[in-house]
């Protein structure tokens, strides 16, 4: 980092946060391991900034592989963004790896600083906020963070076992035939399903919904899986550096303009159903402006996270990013479970619309409306848009197919 560390009391106020949190919800485990558990943080993050200490001293430490430590250590010397004491070294080495692409994909000023902290305790899932000027606080849960490696594990299991029946086809991924293929195999695989939705739940409660993901030793399910994650956590964290990329921290609201570009069909067939026409106004002007700069910041995300022009494995990131925008909307939905004992979608959302104040799902009809679908259609959408000088009209409907 440059210039005198003045940030040092608001990080170590974070730091304790952290530590508080975690000792708060440390009630099945003796509270000695706990902080054993700090004081091994504190050596880490000291080691992590000692000169003399090798990486592969580093990593042992931390637990982490070599390349890993060698990684982060490049990425703080190299990126504005620093960790308190008590961030886990994996999730350090993830968020720094993805900051480091993002930001340099994305443009982002270098007068930015950046402190990132996971809170085991922190719903639903991430914010951006200023402490200072060009100085900000990414707070995000650390479930998320953790669980988003093995849900990839899981959706890379997925993609190799379609792949094979695709013998011979080094990227099966890319062939026309594979997103439909990889539907039926989803369906036709009820422990991958299962998997799937105890991973999503381990994202919100943590341990008590935890499950094994083994790897087998196919040669291509670490690679596949390494891409999957990537797009994800790329999408996260490009997701909340785009909000300070395009001045939306600092914005005034926005004024209701038409609509959503990605609804505009579902739009006009609200309008036509009773009082349609008044709920679709009172949506526009009252959370359009809102959600209109998070639909942004999505855009932005997805343009980093893919990496355009990258010549391998593009893929497998919009696979990723759709994984990400898929937990982030079911997040949304447990968190008003946890938060106030009842599932907006049922409460609310059973009716001729869900009108849930503050969430992206607010207009299009429940019925062939998944929960969670407004995004990831938006989204999908984003990446039409993107690619549509790029690739040809049946090449932009597999892409499309496939998230």
């Amino acid at each position: 980092m440059t210039g005198p560390d003045t940030w040092a009391p608001f990080v170590a106020a974070i730091a304790e946060h952290q530590r508080r949190s975690e000792r708060d919800g440390a009630f099945l485990r003796n509270r000695a391991e706990v902080e054993q558990r700090f004081a091994d943080l504190d050596a880490f993050h000291q080691a992590l900034r000692a000169d003399e200490v090798d990486t592969q001293a580093l990593a042992a430490l931390g637990g982490i592989s070599v390349a890993q430590a060698e990684r982060l250590r490049q990425d703080l010397d190299g990126a504005p963004i620093r960790f308190t004491s008590a961030e886990p070294p994996s999730s350090a080495a993830h968020l720094a790896g993805s900051f480091t692409r993002v930001s340099e994909l994305m443009g982002l000023d270098p007068a930015h600083e950046f402190l990132f902290a996971t809170d085991y305790r922190y719903r639903p899932h991430a914010s951006v906020q200023p402490w200072a000027e060009n100085r900000y606080l990414v707070l995000m849960g650390r479930y998320v963070v953790e669980d988003t490696w093995t849900l990839s594990l899981i959706l890379a299991q997925l993609v190799v076992l379609t792949g094979s029946a695709f013998p011979g086809v080094a990227e099966p991924w890319t062939h026309p035939d594979f997103p439909q293929a990889m539907l039926d195999t989803a369906q036709h695989n009820p422990y991958l399903q299962q998997q799937i939705a105890y991973g999503m739940c381990a994202a919100v409660e943590g341990e008590r919904y935890r499950t094994a993901v083994g790897v087998d030793d196919h040669t291509m399910l670490t690679p596949v899986m390494a891409e999957i994650a990537r797009g994800a956590m790329d999408f996260l964290v490009g997701h909340e550096l785009s909000h300070v990329h395009r001045g939306h921290l600092h914005a005034a609201s926005r004024s209701a303009g038409e609509s959503p570009w990605f609804a505009g069909e579902a739009f006009e067939r609200a309008r036509e159903t009773p009082d349609g026409a008044a709920a679709v106004e009172a949506y526009l002007r009252d959370y359009w402006p809102a959600h209109s700069m998070e639909l942004e910041a999505d855009l932005f995300a997805l343009m980093s996270a893919a990496d355009i022009g990258a010549s391998v494995a593009k893929e497998l990131r919009l696979v990723g990013i759709q994984f990400a925008v898929s937990l982030l909307s079911f997040l949304d939905r447990a968190n008003y479970l946890i938060e106030f004992g009842y599932d907006p979608a049922e409460a609310l959302g059973l009716r001729q619309y869900n009108r849930v104040p503050g969430l992206v799902d607010v207009m299009l009809p429940m019925a062939t409306h998944p929960w969670g679908k407004t995004r990831a259609t938006a989204v999908t959408s984003g990446v039409q848009v993107v690619y549509r000088d790029l690739v040809d009209p049946v090449e932009l409907r597999r892409k499309a197919l496939l998230m």
